[in-house]
C-alpha cells in the first residue's frame, strides 16, 4: 500500500484551473496523457511543487507510465504504515456551491465501507438476469462517466477491480464510440446522467444499434424525470427487459447514499430509500 494520495483533474482544464488545484493540493507528481503534457507542464512550472509528469504512452521530454511499473521495489524497501482510518487515499475535488472547487479527502476506509454497501446492495437490486449490480468478471464495464468524478470513479474503477470486471474506457463522449462500444461488449450495465439518459431516449443514431441486451440503467448526478425514464425503457426493451433506478450521493459520502431499492417501482423520478448500513439526519 502507498502513502501517496491521488487528485484527478479534469481533462478540459484550461491552464489556470489545472494550476489551482495543483498548487492546493501540493502535488508532486502528474500523470497525464499525450495531449495534455504541454498544458500540464506549463501548469507545473508555475506551481513550484512538482517533482515529474509521467504520460501514458509516448511524448518527447515526458516520462512513461510504464517505467513506474519497471520498478523492483526499492522505492519502498520498508513496510509502509497507513492509517486506514484517518490517511487521504482520494483528494477528490468537488464544485460544491460557491467559489472554486475544494479538495475532499476520503480515505481508504471510506472506500472500502462504499463497496461493502454495494456488495450488499447487489442482493437488493440486481438486472434482469438475476446478477449484482456490480458486474462479475465476466462482464465488461462502460467507462464513460468521468474518473474525476467520485461517481465515474466507484462506478466503474473501483467497483470493477473488486469484482473482477473489464472496464471499457472512453476518454470523452462521442455518440457513435458510445453506442458501439456498448453493442460491441454486450455491456448490460449503464451508470450515466441525465444527459446520457436523454441521447440514448431521444437520438436517432440509437436505432441503428443492437443495444438489447442492456438490462440496467443507474442515473445520478442530477434529477431524471419520470417521463425521459419510460421512454428511455420503451425504447430499449420496455420494463420486461429493463431496471433504471436514480441514485443520490455526494462527494463527501463518497458515492451514493439514497437509492430506489424496489425494481419494480415506477417511481422513476424518486431516489428512492436510504441505503444499507447508512445513517441519515
Amino acid at each position: 500500500m502507498s502513502k501517496l494520495d491521488y487528485n484527478f483533474t479534469k481533462f478540459f482544464y484550461i491552464e489556470d484551473e489545472v494550476l489551482y488545484q495543483l498548487k492546493d493540493s501540493a502535488t508532486r507528481w502528474l500523470i497525464t496523457v499525450p495531449e495534455n503534457t504541454q498544458r500540464a507542464q506549463r501548469a507545473a512550472v508555475k506551481s513550484n511543487t512538482m517533482k515529474e509528469i509521467f504520460v501514458f504512452g509516448e511524448a518527447d521530454g515526458f516520462l512513461p507510465f510504464r517505467t513506474l511499473m519497471e520498478d523492483e521495489g526499492a522505492f519502498y524497501s520498508a513496510p509502509v504504515n497507513v492509517d486506514c482510518a484517518e490517511s487521504i487515499a482520494l483528494l477528490m475535488y468537488s464544485s460544491g456551491t460557491t467559489g472554486l472547487p475544494k479538495g475532499v479527502m476520503l480515505t481508504p476506509r471510506n472506500l472500502v465501507a462504499v463497496m461493502e454497501v454495494m456488495k450488499l446492495l447487489g442482493s437488493a437490486i440486481k438486472s434482469k438476469d438475476n446478477t449484482p449490480i456490480l458486474g462479475a468478471t465476466n462482464e465488461v464495464v462502460l467507462g464513460v462517466m468521468p474518473f474525476y468524478h467520485v461517481s465515474g470513479l466507484n462506478a466503474s474503477v473501483i467497483s470493477s477491480l473488486m469484482t473482477g470486471s473489464a472496464v471499457a474506457v472512453l476518454p470523452r463522449f462521442r455518440p457513435r464510440l458510445f453506442l458501439a462500444t456498448i453493442e460491441k461488449y454486450k455491456i448490460k450495465k449503464l451508470s450515466l446522467v441525465p444527459p446520457l439518459v436523454l441521447f440514448l431516449a431521444k437520438h436517432p443514431l440509437v436505432d441503428k444499434y443492437d443495444l438489447s441486451h442492456i438490462q440496467l440503467i443507474t442515473c445520478g448526478a442530477a434529477p431524471l424525470s419520470k417521463e425521459l425514464a419510460e421512454t428511455v425503457i420503451n425504447r430499449l426493451g420496455g420494463k420486461a427487459q429493463l431496471n433504471l433506478f436514480q441514485a443520490y450521493g455526494m462527494t463527501e459520502t463518497t458515492l451514493a447514499t439514497h437509492v430506489m431499492m424496489n425494481t419494480a417501482s415506477d417511481k422513476y423520478n424518486s431516489v428512492g430509500e436510504l441505503m444499507c448500513n447508512l445513517e441519515c439526519k
